[in-house]
């Protein structure tokens, strides 16, 4: 018995939309697990750019307004000179050393690779912000040897 021609499309259209809707979902799950001070300068980059998503991540911290904090939204722009347009974020872990601080190590994909980031957020009551974030496209400048080593 022949398989009708149309049941092949219904069944090769399935295994597409199955196969491209996969990895946005893992993309949204990744993100979603990230901090929401963290989410929103990512939903800001992908939006309107790195300045924006460095406002975000700053905003009411100790960093918001610092010369040096804004040096890193210079650093995201000319990774995007060479990486291209920003796409999404990946949680890699995150580490609690206190009550009220979180360690949160993150990958940024663009078109052409990664970049590593590790922001730092300090929540001594209901708001969480960033008290500092660093960017780097080297994971051994930026990510613990615990994940580097960490199996797949």
């Amino acid at each position: 018995m022949e398989i009708p021609r149309a049941t092949h499309r219904v069944a090769l259209i399935s295994m597409l939309t199955l196969g491209l809707a996969a990895p946005l979902a893992r993309a949204l799950e990744t993100e979603s697990a990230l901090p929401a001070v963290i989410t929103a300068g990512v939903e800001a980059y992908r939006a309107e750019g790195a300045q924006a998503a460095l406002n975000a991540w700053l905003k009411g911290g100790p960093l918001e307004g610092e010369k040096q904090a804004q040096s890193q939204a210079g650093a995201l722009i000319q990774i995007e000179a060479f990486y291209g347009k920003f796409q999404r974020a990946h949680s890699l872990g995150t580490f609690a050393p206190s009550l009220n601080t979180t360690l949160v190590y993150l990958q940024l994909d663009y078109e052409k690779g990664p970049v590593f980031g590790k922001f730092l957020t300090y929540k001594p009551g209901e708001k969480e912000t960033i008290v500092q974030l660093t960017f780097h496209t080297d994971p051994d400048q930026v990510l613990p040897s615990q994940l580097l080593l960490k199996a797949k």
